[in-house]
């Protein structure tokens, strides 16, 4: 097999397969034969993070399982694999990460959000709940300006689509919009 070099966007064979959704085979052939599933893109980007932006969780799950890809490296931003997978609403594949791979959920952006703001915010209702319920995320959390997943979700519209079915989980208390999320400095 050869393996060709990168191409002008700085995408290995590897990281372009990984992101078209190529067959899990055919990813661990590439690391087989030399691909590092470590390496990123121009971007900074790697294999890993480009195929859950797809969804593609069988490819995901061979990345992490067969080729030793790290479900918790983050992009120059701070987003990992599990922010990535569920700001695209990809459920099974946030699922997958979190219980077959131990990506954390609650690991967060340079500025705090973490992925259930993005999957809020987005609007995928099945994404928070499967986050909250089979994931473990914490949905009180508070990105650095004192905003939380609620409040972004309302603020664009997404309640009660997403956000507003977190009041049916377990310990989840009522959300009070009318709290002012800017300090006044009086």
């Amino acid at each position: 097999l050869v393996v060709a070099g990168d191409d002008t966007r700085g995408e290995t064979p590897l990281i372009r397969r990984a992101a078209l959704g190529s067959a899990p085979a055919i990813v661990v052939l590439l690391v087989d034969a030399g691909e590092d599933p470590w390496e990123e893109d121009r971007e900074g980007v790697t294999a890993l993070c480009h195929v859950v932006t797809c969804g593609h969780t069988d490819t995901v799950l061979a990345l992490a399982q067969e080729c030793g890809a790290d479900g918790n490296a983050a992009r120059q931003d701070g987003a990992t694999a599990e922010i990535l997978a569920g700001s695209n609403g990809h459920t099974a594949t946030v699922v997958a990460l979190a219980q077959e791979f131990g990506a954390d959920v609650n690991a967060a952006m340079h500025d705090g959000a973490t992925a259930v703001f993005l999957v809020a915010f987005n609007g995928h209702t099945a994404t928070v709940l499967a986050l909250a319920q089979e994931c473990g995320v914490d949905v009180k959390a508070v990105r650095q300006d004192g905003v939380t997943a609620v409040i972004v979700a309302a603020e664009k519209g997404r309640w009660p689509r997403s956000v507003g079915r977190m009041s049916m989980l377990p310990g989840w208390m009522a959300p009070r919009l009318s709290i002012s999320r800017h300090k006044t400095g009086t």
